[in-house]
């Protein structure tokens, strides 16, 4: 199953909904007929280990919270510098149980 967000996937996300905040992350989720998780990470967040960390462990933090839920469009953004975010686990649900 490809998890993936498409180019056109993240254009439709980011026209169609408004970001949630927290102090370090963006995210943006919009309602689909399948599930996709996207992120937009620039090399200024950090070195390619670290976005590569940050997008693995993000995309199963995302798709355990929205296992058994209706299927969404995920992106997410970064306001800081991955070495400055202290517990990805606990931002990006604190986020998604936001959007509820």
């Amino acid at each position: 199953m490809k998890n993936s967000l498409s180019t056109s996937g993240v254009q439709s996300v980011l026209s169609s909904t408004k970001p949630i905040h927290s102090n370090s992350l963006k995210i943006f989720i919009s309602p689909s007929s399948s599930f996709a998780v996207g992120f937009s990470l620039g090399g200024w967040c950090g070195s390619a280990i670290e976005r590569n960390r940050f997008k693995r462990q993000a995309r199963e933090i995302i798709k355990i919270f929205y296992l058994s839920k209706q299927p969404v469009h995920v992106l997410v953004q970064t306001k800081k510098k991955l070495k400055e975010i202290k517990n990805t686990k606990e931002e990006i649900l604190k986020i998604l149980n936001q959007s509820k």
